[in-house]
């Protein structure tokens, strides 16, 4: 009968643990419109620089949240978006929010 009594008082004394804990906020993102960069102008996205060539391919510079270089070429828009997961990795957020929003220019 002891051993029941404790077991009830330790899971009402979780219970109200967790109770009096302060609910998360939930996360607020605010988007800003980017806007559309021209043909083969290097466009700054929080360090690092895209630049969506006359040719198709999409060039990257610039450093991760790590410190690392950060120099490829994409062969078009298609590939860029889908080395997106991969490469968001080492990058801050940021970063990858802005390569996200990032709208190629018209016609690619």
């Amino acid at each position: 009968m002891r051993t029941r009594t404790l077991s009830i008082a330790v899971v009402l004394a979780l219970f109200g643990c967790q109770r009096n804990e302060p609910r998360p906020e939930p996360a607020t993102t605010t988007k800003t419109a980017v806007a559309a960069p021209k043909l083969d102008a290097p466009t700054d996205v929080h360090g690092i620089t895209v630049t969506f060539r006359a040719d198709g391919m999409v060039a990257l510079q610039g450093r991760d949240q790590f410190g690392g270089a950060i120099d490829t070429v994409y062969e078009n828009v298609e590939f860029f978006r889908k080395a997106l997961p991969a490469l968001e990795r080492s990058l801050t957020a940021e970063q990858s929010t802005g390569l996200r929003d990032l709208q190629p220019p018209a016609g690619r």
